[in-house]
């Protein structure tokens, strides 16, 4: 599938000064383009987000890594082999109150 991005997350990208987090996104990116079609139902690493209530907006997550919780807010745009990566951050320490803030910002694009 063919991988596209948001500016907002390109200027969060940019803004990486983690070495470590930024291997992690570009696993997850990687990851996203060897996806032979668009997710029907959730796996392990690969789920809708349920805090989104316009939008059909999934996330990907890496595997577990101490002081990393990477996730990527998705858009599969209908008729389209396409994956647009609209949103990006590490909710570790803020967790569910992270997917509220980058829910928001991602029905706001």
């Amino acid at each position: 599938m063919d991988l596209r991005a948001t500016a907002a997350f390109g200027r969060w990208y940019q803004r990486l000064d983690d070495p470590e987090l930024a291997r992690l996104v570009n696993q997850l990116r990687r990851s996203l383009t060897r996806l032979p079609e668009r997710p029907v139902e959730p796996t392990a690493h690969l789920t809708p987000v349920v805090q989104a209530q316009r939008h059909n907006i999934w996330r990907i997550k890496h595997p577990h890594q101490d002081g990393y919780a990477i996730r990527l807010l998705l858009w599969f745009p209908d008729d389209s082999d396409e994956i647009v990566i609209v949103f990006g951050g590490n909710k570790h320490p803020n967790h569910e109150l992270w997917y509220d803030r980058a829910t928001r910002e991602t029905e706001q694009q």
